[in-house]
């Protein structure tokens, strides 16, 4: 069971590092104002009752892979077991305790910290400072899906 659980955590860490659309070195042409968000609008190749805001559109043996294409919010069903993980919490609309920035960061996939050179500290998510403002796009990719997130508040990182 050990074994199952680190085999799948280590597939989630490799889902979202593909997700999050994360590269090796960053060039002039790749600053964040100039991306322009024509990513491809897709359908579901399968459903299921229990994600029904989402589209599974790549599965393997074990794992199948929903997307909303509406929030950025992915989530991963095990089909040997029923359990499904998701980005982000599920209810998190409607969550009593959270509210405001912090109902926000629930649906964000991506929290950024960062600093200028003057040491001044600024922070990002990407529901807030993208998918809010319907900024964010989708690409199919052989046996997952790229999510580009574009901010206009965040020219370069």
């Amino acid at each position: 069971m050990m074994r199952i659980s680190k085999r799948l955590l280590l597939c989630m860490l490799c889902f979202l590092i593909i997700v999050t659309g994360c590269s090796a070195a960053a060039t002039e042409t790749e600053i964040i104002q100039d991306i322009q968000l024509d990513g491809e609008t897709f359908t579901a190749v399968f459903t299921n009752p229990l994600l029904q805001d989402m589209k599974g559109i790549a599965e393997s043996d074990y794992l199948q892979l929903y997307v909303n294409d509406q929030t950025a919010e992915v989530a991963v069903l095990d089909k040997r077991n029923g359990y499904i993980w998701r980005s982000n919490p599920a209810g998190r609309d409607t969550d009593p305790v959270a509210g405001g920035e912090k109902r926000d960061l629930l649906s964000a996939q991506v929290n950024l910290e960062f600093s200028n050179e003057f040491g001044q500290f600024s922070y990002a998510n990407s529901y807030t400072d993208s998918v809010a403002y319907g900024q964010s796009a989708y690409t199919l990719i052989p046996g997952g899906v790229k999510v580009t997130y574009k901010s206009a508040r965040l020219k370069r990182l």
